[in-house]
């Protein structure tokens, strides 16, 4: 079952209806883009720190010597017949049905930057105010929105209503007794950019080149003429210097004996390499780089690039890019950042506690009132998909309001590309029997939308519950009502994680260390969805007076689906809307209809949407539809479409039908504007797709949107991408990538186990564990005797891998034995991930024997070349004999 997240979502009844109309086989997301913005581009304030808070100061980035700050709130005060009091006032409704609370705030500047501010302004925003308090005997947190929110010449003038008398009373007794723990919460919501690859290299083992086709030119070198393509990475900044320092150590490039440690590769659609670079000398040469293809010869369809550390054996692939659109985005300037835009909403909470000896003037309003706490009444709706009951709460003061639970804690997911799971190991030790992981994760509160859609019906049907508007929030509690406990690896059942922080929104946890061979284990079972094992399954236990709250299942698995997994990119397509008329006297009908486009010389075919065939049309009739070229035409304003019926037929009053040469007739032709959606994997997982349809947001509206040239079953890996056209069903006027949302329908996951290893295990601590070689000589003493005066053994841990160590044997070595066997030790660092994966090559090493054959009195090699081996592997001991020896 495919599930909806919300995210604290107050829900009433319309919008419940509106916000739960997916299709429970569907997984609607909303367009994502992973296209970064050069800070030249930007049209919101930015930061030179990754991460976004009220204590910091912003660039405007129309003029980046301004700088603008995200503000505070704080009450408003006036004087009163000599006093200061508060602007904050209770009022009961006339009627008697409820009341309203009125609070006038004016905007400060965040203490952490009043001291620097140098003339810094208020950054434009969003306000979100609410009153929280928790209510005394049930600990629940109550959240009460500021529904009318005024903008003032200092700040908000904002005010609060409620319904009912009960209610009102509540809300007095919160605010003036501190037992209820009253706040103010003010949520600033800004539109802001932040550095979207700096650090990035510094915190990942593994960055992926974020790659962009920013260029496409004609050129002419020596008379011929060429279509250079140009390409950027835009996380350039993720790939140190050090990356393209200058290795004459390594293999050269060709004549150059000092290229770089890291080539630059770019590869088509399938494979084959397209040009390269070995002579990068810093990572701001990724910016802009390009390879160039013959005019008249055609360009493919998509590249990538793949960066070739060679000093590690480690190549970074990146995504590819679709050449046959328009480029996406511009070079970037020396030196120029790329951001990435966001959302973000940060929270004040102010406390707002007064006592009424202190303050009368606040409730000078209120009449007569109890200080009620007010309880809730339990429903327990049955809901067949899981088989269980689920229960709602009521509230007595408010009898339209019921307050729910999540259905399940899952793993939480990272917040930008590739939204790896917040699932992450640390390792400490040295050799396979000491290793250990730490284990640090967070879950998130999920509910299934058709659990809430089902439960709001019955409710409204329900013998005891007279009102009918109903509205859905999610139940709020403080941490002492909530016992975590979890199956833990390398214990027995389940234990109460008592250092954990809990919340009915997410679960923040740290495992105590286990075994590398139990954390084998434990990535099987998580990584494979296991519901065989026990292990890091378990369920949050809620306690509240007089009421029995079922547990709330948790279930630490890897592979679940989300809806922030694909990445959507469009490149504006021209597309024609045609109008075709039956302009003859008779019904024709046609069985289908082939499109030519014209533009100057070149003719072009196309494909149709909107349009159902065999086509028949009374006389008179008309009906329009699109025709999407197959190409790009770069003048489409001059291009002519032209249709060839086939079939035709003509349908006579006395009901029989004969073939005929009339036709259907062009009598308009307009420009539309349709969509190539490419999408990209940003999962480290394989995902596969039974198709896609998806809608287009006019005003209040969704229009649904025709999906052309999709191949389905859409199998895609991680980072690699598919493509099809997007047209809107009927007239929608201009509208933005972000007006369209899409449902992957069947979305399904195939977790890359090599791709989750590197993504949740900490590989820049313990990447490696030590290996312990013992090396046996079984050859005839080396001496100055011998042909042989000095055998070298290097060693790596990878074929393709650098070298990692070596051993020398010499002469010295034999004096101290009385047999002709010399024996030495190496530690070979060899790759966790080798031993976790299950590979073949777990614990193996690859070595080479070296034989110099003459050597001047230090031992080097002198007047003949050394023989060298070729490279082997092997697991364990080494025994050399005379057999291994290079000939």
């Amino acid at each position: 079952m495919l599930t909806t997240r919300f995210a604290g979502k107050t829900l009433n009844t319309s919008a419940t209806k509106k916000f739960l109309k997916l299709n429970t086989n569907l997984l609607r997301a909303k367009v994502l883009t992973m296209q970064g913005t050069a800070q030249s581009d930007l049209k919101v304030p930015y930061a030179d720190v990754a991460k976004v808070s009220d204590s910091i100061l912003f660039n405007d980035h129309t003029n980046p010597s301004k700088k603008l700050y995200i503000p505070q709130y704080d009450f408003e005060v006036h004087r009163i017949s000599g006093n200061q009091q508060l602007r904050i006032e209770l009022e009961e409704a006339t009627d008697g049905e409820g009341g309203s609370l009125n609070v006038l705030l004016k905007t400060i500047p965040p203490e952490e930057l009043k001291n620097r501010l140098n003339g810094a302004l208020p950054m434009d925003h969003k306000t979100a105010i609410s009153l929280l308090f928790t209510v005394p005997g049930t600990s629940i947190e109550k959240k009460l929105p500021f529904t009318e929110v005024l903008n003032t010449e200092h700040g908000f003038d904002a005010t609060l209503r409620v319904s009912t008398f009960n209610e009102f009373s509540q809300v007095c007794a919160a605010i003036s007794d501190s037992e209820y723990g009253c706040r103010m919460e003010i949520a600033r919501t800004v539109s802001v950019a932040t550095p979207m690859y700096s650090g990035a290299g510094k915190n990942t083992a593994d960055p992926k080149p974020v790659l962009h086709f920013t260029k496409k030119e004609n050129t002419n070198i020596r008379g011929t003429n060429f279509t250079r393509i140009h390409l950027s990475i835009r996380n350039w900044d993720a790939f140190s210097d050090g990356l393209f320092s200058a290795s004459p150590e390594l293999p050269p490039c060709g004549r150059n004996t000092r290229a770089s440690r890291t080539w630059v590769d770019i590869f088509d659609d399938e494979g084959q390499k397209l040009y390269g670079y070995c002579g990068f000398g810093k990572n701001e040469n990724l910016q802009n780089f390009s390879f160039a293809r013959r005019a008249g010869q055609p360009l493919p369809a998509t590249c990538y690039v793949v960066l070739w550390d060679r000093k590690t054996n480690k190549k970074f692939v990146s995504n590819k890019v679709n050449l046959q659109g328009n480029p996406n985005s511009s070079p970037l300037k020396p030196g120029e950042k790329i951001y990435s835009v966001s959302t973000q909403t940060l929270k004040q909470n102010q406390p707002f506690h007064f006592k009424e000896s202190q303050h009368p003037y606040i409730y000078r309003n209120t009449g007569d009132r109890d200080l009620v706490a007010g309880g809730y009444k339990p429903f327990r709706i049955q809901w067949d998909n899981d088989e269980s009951e689920h229960i709602y709460l009521q509230e007595e003061v408010n009898p339209k309001k019921f307050l729910y639970l999540p259905d399940s804690f899952r793993l939480a997911k990272e917040e930008s590309p590739p939204f790896s799971p917040k699932f992450h190991v640390k390792m400490a030790g040295r050799t396979l029997d000491d290793l250990t992981a730490e284990i640090s994760y967070q879950l998130e509160a999920f509910t299934d939308s058709e659990r809430l859609e089902t439960a709001l019906a019955q409710l409204k049907n329900h013998e005891d519950v007279e009102e009918k508007e109903i509205t859905f929030s999610p139940l709020v509690l403080s941490g002492e009502q909530l016992e975590y406990k979890l199956f833990l690896p390398e214990a027995s059942g389940f234990k109460s994680r008592e250092e954990s922080l809990v919340t009915l929104e997410n679960i923040q946890d740290t495992l105590p260390p286990i075994s590398l061979e139990a954390f084998e284990s434990v990535f099987d079972t998580v990584i494979k969805d296991s519901s065989v094992s026990n292990i890091l399954t378990g369920h949050v236990e809620v306690t509240l007076p007089g009421i029995s709250i079922p547990s709330i299942p948790v279930s630490i698995r890897l592979g679940q689906p989300d809806v922030e997994m694909l990445a959507v990119d469009n490149a504006k397509n021209s597309n024609f809307q045609l109008e075709v008329k039956n302009v003859t006297s008779r019904t024709l009908s046609a069985q289908g209809v082939v499109v030519t486009i014209q533009d100057g010389e070149n003719t072009f075919t196309g494909s149709k949407a909107g349009i159902q065939l065999p086509l028949k049309l009374a006389s008179g009739e008309s009906i329009t539809f699109s025709v999407i070229p197959d190409v790009e035409i770069e003048k489409p304003e001059e291009a002519i479409v032209a249709l060839t019926w086939e079939g035709m037929q003509q349908h006579n009053d006395d009901g029989s039908v004969s073939n005929t040469a009339g036709s259907f007739s062009i009598v308009n032709q307009q420009m539309g504007e349709g969509d190539t959606i490419v999408v990209t994997n940003l999962l480290e997982s394989t995902i596969k797709l039974d198709g896609v349809n998806g809608f287009v947001e006019s005003g209040e509206r969704e229009v649904p949107l025709i999906i052309k040239n999709l191949s389905i079953p859409i199998i895609v890996p991680p980072g690699e991408s598919f493509s099809f056209d997007a047209i809107a069903s009927e007239d929608v006027g201009p509208y933005e990538l972000s007006d369209l949302s899409f449902n992957w329908r069947g979305l399904k996951t195939e977790p890359d186990k090599g791709q989750l290893f590197d993504a949740i295990v900490d590989t820049t601590v313990q990447a490696t564990y030590e290996s312990t070689v013992k090396v046996s000589l079984f050859i005839a003493p080396i001496s100055n005797d011998s042909e042989i005066r000095l055998l070298k053994i290097e060693f790596k841990n990878a074929e393709n891998g650098p070298l990692i160590e070596e051993l020398i044997f010499t002469g010295t070595d034999f004096q101290d034995t009385e047999t002709e066997i010399v024996e030495k030790q190496v530690n070979l660092p060899l790759p966790i991930k080798d031993f976790i994966l299950g590979s073949e090559s777990s614990g193996q090493y690859w070595f080479r024997i070296i034989l110099i054959k003459k050597t001047d009195g230090s031992g080097d090699s002198a007047g003949s070349a050394p023989v060298i081996g070729a490279w082997q592997n092997k697991a364990g001991s080494l025994e050399i004999t005379s057999s291994l020896l290079p000939i």
